[in-house]
């Protein structure tokens, strides 16, 4: 003979399995937004870095560009030409000025010092 089945204590214990089910589903569910919520702030965040750091990039090529012109221009000014032709004091003092905007230039984008050396010439 088998023995009676008790609906109503079966049916208790699925209603709490069911429950404890459903709030693990809630959790897991609000686990799951909190954590796409972050995923879209860290590439919100990234995307502003990245903004910004070309930005910083644009800023420093067009400074760069800016310096070396202005070297250029003063390499320019110290070449010998046809119709001008300078002296060793005025070639060194144009050198000299040009020496020190690039050791301006060095120094303002570099926390380092280069190691000087002197030339053959």
């Amino acid at each position: 003979m088998k023995p009676e089945t008790n609906w109503e204590e079966q049916y208790a214990r699925q209603f709490n399995i069911n429950e404890i089910l459903v709030s693990e589903n809630h959790l897991l569910q609000e686990q799951s937004i909190a954590s796409e919520n972050a995923v879209r702030k860290l590439h919100s965040e990234y995307d502003a870095y990245k903004k910004s750091s070309q930005q910083e990039f644009r800023c420093l090529k067009a400074e760069l560009i800016t310096s070396l012109r202005a070297i250029n221009l003063c390499l320019l000014a110290s070449i010998n030409t046809e119709k001008q032709q300078l002296t060793h004091r005025a070639r060194n003092f144009r050198m000299r000025h040009v020496n020190q905007i690039i050791s301006n230039e060095i120094d303002r984008f570099c926390d380092r010092k280069l190691t000087s050396y002197e030339d053959e010439f």
